[in-house]
């Protein structure tokens, strides 16, 4: 069994010099053993791989006018020294603070969430063989946001324990989407379910998640 856990990034974590603030959040690969596996260093733009595109089918299109509008991105590209590649970000998705990005690094996918009345950008950045098949996630203390491969048919949450608040559905019932769109849910500990054509598999959107098939 293979135990990842999820730390999400808030607006206010990290602070640069200039109007852009950013925090890049890491992946615990091991609650017994804890320890940060991030994005390795890289001080190029490591554009998404073939399988990632496969994955994220956001990733291969051509870049829209709302994807080259990448200011805050193409801050945190220079300045988070993991091969953050901001030509390669897309936008993915809405919400009332900003836009929500995919973000390719070196070895991992990132999803970033805007705060325009900040001038700010949070990302939280998952490596790849677990984006591939979890997709990624970022919480801003309130919501918890996540984007799921797009082969996935339906994504399902439930609350992982009894002081957890429900989730909040986007679409209704406990169904949140499909592969391909941003889904919400209330901060705490959830357990998302990704159904697939290959199967079902379950994580905790604030914690540890079983990878195992």
């Amino acid at each position: 069994m293979h135990i990842n856990l999820r730390l999400t990034a808030l607006f206010a974590a990290a602070a640069l010099a200039g109007p852009a603030a950013v925090a890049v959040a890491q992946t615990v690969s091991s609650p017994d053993h804890p320890r940060f596996d991030v994005p390795a260093a890289s001080d190029t733009p490591v554009p998404a791989t073939a399988a990632d595109k496969a994955a994220f089918s956001v990733l291969a299109r051509p870049a829209s006018a709302d994807d080259t509008d990448n200011a805050l991105v193409a801050r945190i590209a220079s300045q988070s020294g993991i091969g953050v590649d901001a030509d390669g970000a897309r936008v993915v998705g809405s919400i009332a603070s900003g836009r929500v990005w995919l973000i390719p690094a070196n070895g991992a996918l990132c999803l970033g969430l805007e705060d325009t009345a900040t001038d700010s950008l949070g990302i939280s950045c998952t490596l790849e063989d677990a984006a591939l098949q979890d997709g990624v996630t970022i919480g801003d203390g309130t919501q918890v946001y996540g984007l799921a491969p797009d082969a996935v048919t339906a994504i399902h949450a439930a609350p992982a324990d009894a002081s957890s608040r429900a989730a909040a559905a986007t679409s209704g019932g406990d169904s949140l989407g499909t592969g391909g769109e941003v889904y919400t849910l209330d901060a705490g500990h959830n357990t998302v379910t990704l159904d697939a054509p290959d199967g079902s598999r379950s994580f905790d959107a604030n914690g540890g998640g079983d990878h195992g098939g």
